[in-house]
């Protein structure tokens, strides 16, 4: 679900000027508009265990690839990511932002939301199950 209006209409209602989010209050918004709890708890979970699998060092890339998931996200060539009040990076496809989209880049489990519309595919695949050898750059 693209989640992006709901999170800024919610913003509006808070008062908080759209020019002014930082990824604290984005990601306070992102949690308040999720339909129901089961969707909260699922998103939840997988954020955490991204961010928990690549803090310890269990979920790792090669730097090449994770700089190369950065720099795709960054060229902004879906038109969905974008940089916050504090300088944190955002993604408004899977709406997250700062060390939660931050580690989505670290993930190889996690592919990017935003289907390429040139190949059919996702901007950054998943990597699972892949050898080092065969993962794109």
């Amino acid at each position: 679900m693209n989640y992006e209006v709901a999170i800024y209409r919610l913003l509006a209602e808070w008062g908080v000027n759209p020019y002014r989010v930082t990824s604290t209050i984005y990601m306070r918004a992102a949690i308040a508009v999720r339909p129901d709890v089961a969707t909260l708890l699922k998103d939840a979970a997988k954020a955490s265990m991204s961010l928990v699998g690549t803090s310890t060092g269990v979920l790792t890339l090669p730097p090449e690839i994770e700089a190369g998931r950065e720099t795709q996200c960054r060229t902004n060539e879906c038109g969905r990511f974008g940089t916050l009040s504090d300088g944190e990076p955002v993604c408004h496809a899977c709406s997250c932002a700062g060390a939660f989209l931050r580690s989505k880049w670290k993930n190889p489990l996690v592919a990017c939301p935003v289907t390429n519309k040139k190949t059919l595919k996702p901007y950054w695949p998943t990597n699972k199950g892949k050898k080092i050898e065969d993962q794109p750059t």
